[in-house]
């Protein structure tokens, strides 16, 4: 309640909430209905490449759990975005976000590894198998969400003691050690594949995730105790989350479908 109280002092236009509310779900409704999509298609594309034989079943079947789960995800921020963007909410919205990436994350290093199809010994590799670089990704999940969840994006900066602030910079860190780690590995595991401009593509579009959980922190790194949740920071990581899982999860759905059907997926020259 108090916290409804303080978000209307911050936003006293009449109708803001609701405005806010119609932008937040256009972005939120937009990338659910595109991954429903893409867990349909992977789905009849498991189905055809098992009845042919084909050894994109797995990468597809992947594809399917992968869209489920975000949009399963999804649907659930959906139903939060009815309420107004409190500092309580947007945690909860956020928590969704960590739960749906620790178990999506692995699965697309998976993928990614399975479609590049080359052992680990042919290139100067960095994880010893695609299991333990799955792994390492659901560890890089797990310290941003204690940065996110645990520390509320180390917002207050100067409210905190300088323990939790050192802690939750190297979580933030080494989070970030391990991303690296994982585009350098799949990366030089790509090297040879014809359709490395693509996969790369599908890759480095990861390094967006830190970088909004970055311009969040920022953007909260004065507030006090009972600062409301910013209205324009909230509708920026929707849009911006919603965009980065939709090129990360549904193009890349879209991706490996469209090789069980054998059609060309982005003119890549070939």
């Amino acid at each position: 309640m108090q916290e409804d109280t303080a978000y209307a002092r911050a936003n006293p236009l009449e109708g803001g909430v609701f405005d806010a509310n119609i932008s937040h779900k256009f972005f939120i409704r937009s990338c659910f209905a595109f991954l429903i999509a893409g867990a349909v298609l992977s789905l009849f594309a498991a189905l055809a490449a098992i009845g042919g034989g084909s050894s994109y079943a797995y990468s597809s079947a992947l594809s399917v759990a992968i869209c489920v789960v975000a949009a399963i995800h999804y649907y659930e921020i959906l139903k939060l975005r009815e309420r107004q963007p409190t500092v309580s909410v947007e945690m909860q919205v956020d928590a969704l976000r960590h739960g749906d990436w620790v178990i999506t994350m692995p699965l697309l290093v998976l993928k990614f590894y399975t479609i590049i199809n080359v052992p680990f010994s042919t290139y100067d590799s960095i994880f010893p198998s695609a299991d333990v670089a799955a792994i390492a990704s659901v560890l890089m999940i797990v310290l941003g969400a204690f940065v996110r969840l645990g520390l509320d994006e180390l917002s207050g900066w100067k409210r905190m003691t300088r323990e939790s602030l050192f802690v939750g910079l190297l979580a933030y860190g080494l989070s970030c050690v391990c991303l690296v780690l994982l585009l350098v590995d799949i990366s030089r595991a790509a090297s040879g594949h014809p359709d490395r401009p693509i996969l790369d593509s599908l890759l480095f579009v990861w390094l967006g995730y830190p970088l909004v959980a970055f311009f969040g922190s920022m953007r909260r790194y004065g507030d006090d105790q009972d600062t409301p949740y910013d209205l324009n920071l909230s509708l920026t990581k929707d849009i911006a989350y919603s965009c980065l899982d939709v090129y990360a999860k549904g193009v890349f759905a879209m991706y490996s479908t469209s090789a069980v059907f054998g059609v060309e997926f982005f003119n890549n020259g070939r």
